[in-house]
């Protein structure tokens, strides 16, 4: 196989082959404007052997087009960009014999440049043609001066881009684009042929290996492979008109974004103002018929549980509440009670006049009953809400009671009963509250108590009541007091000095074999002395 570059009729491409005469060869020259047997484009076609007369340049075979083609065209230290190529063929820059041996096979230290009878290589020739530029006028370009490694058919509306972003695409630099055009040209009837197929170019400090078949370029340092394609380039007049318009375009869309944003917030805050009008007339009704039933002490026709709106205060409170009620010692699955897993599904107002009526009758017994007492005061205790005052000097406690759902509309309606209170419980058969909020956590549903299990939270809804509390005089347990059914004496010697009103078990306390008590409890004989508030469900993740 050899090539011929035939001046304005660019590379030909020529190969022995047999013969239609048996032992003869002929020369076949490639077509790519006719459709081989296989149906692809281009194909061998036999033709009058070529004479030197023929052609403007000279013959070269495969291998030494090889060599010849990798020193001037393959490689930016050695390559001339498409501006400085036209000025070599402007100005008659010839290609002379050069020896491209092992020891000179990149082309170093070679000059195979011939200008103005003097020798250049690539840097030299560049200042060479600019100094020339400088110094004459533009003539027409001579498209027959010897081997032009350019096709003179070169598209400048040619646009050469490489893929940014998937669907994004990035034109080269100028200089850039020039160069990769200068090679397409060159190697593109090869392809088929398996000629070479790619070329290094340097942009930026990067370099990059273009190859040509599959359209792609690779970062030499970094491997990053990214799709390039050539296209047909915008007129260049039209494109300030097209930036332009781009620009408004994108003003307006942004405009456009801003007042719809606004209009969106301005229906938002007329939906909330309509909301907020209709709940504060819901809530002033709701409110009036709570305050009639309080003030007739009937319970009318209000329900015992009211829900209270998610977007109430209160959620917030609660949940702070509950997370600074778990001691910062308590680890493993109390500390579920101070994490962000802790979620407040709902919060339930309790309403109910019978036990309030009953439960402010037994607060003022107890406190005629202590009028004169030295009363032990209780450490520790939630944090209060506001709407809530407490009575310090009857140890009046915000406590809380761990249960299941099945027994909170029993609670709420009838109050805690301390009749039917488990009799194996360790501090006396009572009713049992807290002000630890991981120990409700355990008698909650929201955490398995027995088996292998126990201590993993179930993921089911947990409740936990809010509860008042009329703690009073405590009796401070020093162990297990299992077989109390009642409040103790306050002095076992002399009964007539009455009974304690609750029992108050402090962590530390000895529970046997050895154990200690982990949590802070409180445990009740009188139902009378206890009042849900409020009914918190909540969930742990």
């Amino acid at each position: 196989m050899m090539a011929v570059w035939a001046g304005f009729k660019g590379w030909r491409w020529f190969q022995l082959k047999f013969g239609t005469t048996w032992g003869s060869y002929d020369w076949y020259e490639w077509d790519e404007n006719i459709i081989s047997i296989t149906r692809t484009p281009g194909g061998w076609v036999a033709g009058a052997p070529l004479t030197l007369t023929e052609v403007e340049d000279k013959l070269y075979c495969k291998r030494c087009w090889k060599h010849y083609g990798w020193y001037i065209k393959n490689g930016p230290p050695y390559t001339l960009s498409l501006h400085l190529d036209r000025l070599a063929r402007k100005h008659g820059v010839r290609i002379v014999e050069v020896n491209v041996g092992k020891g000179k096979a990149k082309g170093k230290g070679l000059q195979p440049f011939e200008c103005c009878n003097q020798r250049f290589n690539h840097k030299r020739l560049a200042s060479h043609l600019q100094s020339h530029e400088a110094a004459e006028s533009k003539t027409e370009m001579d498209t027959q001066t010897d081997l032009i490694w350019v096709e003179d058919n070169f598209q400048p509306d040619v646009c050469w881009e490489f893929e940014v972003k998937d669907g994004t695409w990035q034109a080269f630099l100028q200089e850039v684009q020039d160069e990769l055009e200068g090679h397409y040209a060159l190697l593109h009837p090869l392809l088929d042929l398996g000629g070479p197929n790619q070329v290094t170019i340097t942009t930026n400090g990067f370099t990059y290996e273009i190859n040509f078949k599959d359209m792609t370029q690779k970062n030499v340092k970094t491997n990053r492979v990214r799709l390039i394609r050539r296209g047909q380039q915008p007129n260049q007049k039209i494109l300030p008109m097209l930036a332009e318009k781009d620009a408004l375009v994108n003003e307006l869309r942004e405009k456009n974004d801003a007042l719809a944003k606004e209009v969106e917030e301005l229906q938002g805050l007329r939906a909330e103002n309509q909301r907020l009008k209709t709940s504060n007339h819901l809530d002033h009704d709701q409110k009036m018929r709570l305050v009639e039933c309080w003030r007739m002490e009937q319970q009318l026709s209000q329900p015992i549980r009211q829900s209270i709106r998610e977007s109430d205060p209160v959620y917030t409170k609660v949940k702070e509440m509950l997370a600074a009620a778990c001691p910062p010692s308590h680890i493993n699955s109390c500390a579920f009670m101070r994490s962000n897993s802790l979620k407040i599904v709902s919060v339930e107002q309790v309403h109910n006049v019978l036990l309030w009526n009953k439960y402010t009758a037994r607060k003022d017994r107890m406190r005629k009953e202590l009028a004169n007492a030295v009363i032990a005061r209780c450490e520790g205790g939630l944090l209060e809400l506001p709407w809530i005052k407490l009575e310090e000097g009857l140890n009046e406690s915000l406590l809380l009671h761990g249960t299941h759902s099945d027994k909170i509309d029993i609670i709420t309606q009838f109050g805690f009963d301390e009749r039917i209170a488990r009799e194996g419980g360790l501090y006396g058969q009572g009713v049992y509250f807290t002000d630890e909020s991981c120990k409700s956590l355990q008698y909650s549903g929201a955490m398995a108590s027995f088996g292998a299990i126990a201590g993993w939270m179930t993921g089911e809804v947990g409740h936990i009541i809010l509860t008042r509390v009329l703690v009073g005089q405590p009796h401070f347990a020093q162990g297990p007091m299992k077989s109390t059914k009642f409040e103790p004496y306050i002095d076992e010697s002399d009964p007539s000095k009455g009974r304690c009103n609750s029992v108050l078990v402090q962590p530390g306390t000895v529970r046997g074999s050895s154990q200690q008590q982990v949590h802070r409890e409180f445990v009740i004989f009188d139902n009378a002395q206890t009042y849900p508030e409020l009914v918190i469900s909540f969930r742990v993740h």
